[in-house]
């Protein structure tokens, strides 16, 4: 369904993830004001998605300011992919100093609310024991709580393990 399409049912919400990325550049603009309004009325997946477009500069300058504000509106609300993107700007210092107790903090957020990359992420600190305290049995369990979820190299760890 073309933007243009989306932008005529006046009832609908239509910032969400699944246009975010068939959009073409010329509607950005429009797409963003339409998320923008949707994300000041409380849906918490229209900030995920405009901190995603300020966070790659999909219709506007990157702004990582802007994107982890978004973010951490949305992740108080319990979306999962906005508490990941937390822990992933952490991760790498996008926009805010390398911090991975709080790294561990967001994904161990997203993996509770189901978010399965959030889980193999933490799994992954565990195993080199970044922001915390080295534990196998610990990767093993976020490991297992991605495979859960169905994230499959969370899978994959248990396939290979022997």
């Amino acid at each position: 369904m073309g933007l243009s399409i989306l932008m005529a049912k006046e009832n609908e919400k239509i910032c969400n993830v699944s246009h975010a990325y068939k959009i073409e550049e010329k509607d950005y603009k429009k797409y963003i004001e339409f998320c923008s309004k949707d994300c000041k009325k409380g849906d918490i997946v229209s900030c995920t998605v405009l901190g995603d477009m300020y966070t790659h500069g999909q219709g506007v300058e990157i702004d990582y300011d802007i994107a982890f504000d978004l973010y951490v509106k949305a992740c108080d609300a319990k979306h999962a992919e906005a508490c990941y993107m937390l822990g992933t700007g952490y991760h790498v210092g996008r926009g805010v100093s390398q911090d991975f107790p709080k790294v561990a903090r967001y994904y161990d957020l997203a993996c509770s609310y189901g978010f399965g990359e959030g889980c193999y992420m933490l799994g992954a600190m565990y195993d080199g024991g970044q922001g915390v305290r080295k534990s196998q049995a610990k990767k093993e369990e976020y490991y297992q709580k991605a495979c859960d979820v169905a994230y499959d190299l969370g899978c994959d760890y248990f396939k290979n393990k022997d």
